[in-house]
């Protein structure tokens, strides 16, 4: 007669695990791993005598979902959610015993780009000065509040008000740069714009930064609709140096009469013919011909 050999009992040690998705995990992305539970001889442990208990836990995240599906033949399914970016490990355990194909060292990359976390900093959002470039920087970040680290992205910005224009923002240099207008030379991540526009014309400008829809191929998963980045913000552009030539003046300029008081007006203006809006200004009036006499402006 045949005699039949069943396995022995659960070991940690030679059980194995295999992953069923890629090495890499994606926030927001389900994960997928297979328990085969055996013991200490290699044999895979089919029956439930002696029982199997097969728990796993992230360790970034202990507090994460892992689901464990029994498949009844040995093996079993392991199924969690990652919500944290970075090098997370994955401990698996088999009668409270760690595996030692554990823990699993999985890198995860950030989830869906979203305009909840992500923001946009920068001078130009609230203030400029016409002839120079406003400059505007953006941190981007997934649903879970998770930094990004690649440059996936696209970001957009909008200026209406005195002054019209739109563009697409740039990366940040990576390695940064030294003596970027902008960028945080300190920050040596992805996930970093920049923009800028050069305002002419002096006044306020409502400034709309705008998380744009995946390109195709994209690993993105936001929504199809373009998203604002916080709100508007207003930004007050201020005239240039006023420029003599683009100035003008005003009032009595001609046939005065000797010994009556004559007045004139001087408005200064930049090269962009914008109205200085502030005095303390050094200026002088030169009467030149008959009747010479200084004026005081």
């Amino acid at each position: 007669s045949k005699a039949v050999v069943s396995h022995t009992v659960p070991s940690g040690y030679t059980t194995t695990v295999m992953p069923l998705s890629t090495a890499s995990a994606q926030v927001g992305v389900p994960s997928t791993y297979l328990v085969t539970v055996r013991d200490p001889y290699e044999n895979v442990v089919r029956t439930n005598t002696p029982p199997a208990s097969v728990t796993a836990m992230l360790d970034l995240s202990p507090d994460a979902t892992i689901d464990v599906y029994n498949y009844q033949n040995g093996s079993y399914l392991v199924t969690y959610t990652p919500q944290v970016s970075g090098d997370n490990t994955l401990s698996i355990y088999v009668g409270g015993a760690l595996v030692q194909a554990a823990p699993v060292t999985i890198p995860t990359q950030g989830g869906a780009s979203g305009s909840t976390f992500s923001f946009a900093v920068g001078p130009g959002l609230f203030t400029g000065r016409a002839g120079d470039a406003s400059y505007i920087q953006v941190y981007s970040f997934d649903g879970d509040g998770n930094r990004l680290t690649t440059y996936d992205d696209i970001y957009t910005f909008e200026v209406n008000g005195t002054n019209t224009f739109s563009g697409v923002m740039e990366p940040c240099p990576s390695p940064p740069e030294a003596g970027h207008p902008i960028c945080d030379v300190d920050d040596a991540l992805g996930g970093h714009y920049f923009g800028f526009y050069v305002p002419t014309i002096s006044g306020p400008d409502d400034i709309a930064v705008f998380l744009q829809p995946p390109v195709a191929g994209s690993r993105r998963l936001q929504t199809a609709a373009k998203s604002i980045l916080q709100k508007p913000f207003q930004a007050v552009i201020l005239p240039s140096a006023p420029r003599a030539e683009y100035s003008n003046i005003s009032g009595v300029l001609y046939d005065n009469v000797a010994g009556v008081t004559a007045q004139i007006d001087l408005q200064l203006r930049d090269y962009w013919y914008n109205k200085l809006i502030s005095g303390g200004r050094d200026i002088e009036l030169a009467l030149l011909g008959v009747g010479i006499d200084w004026g005081t402006p």
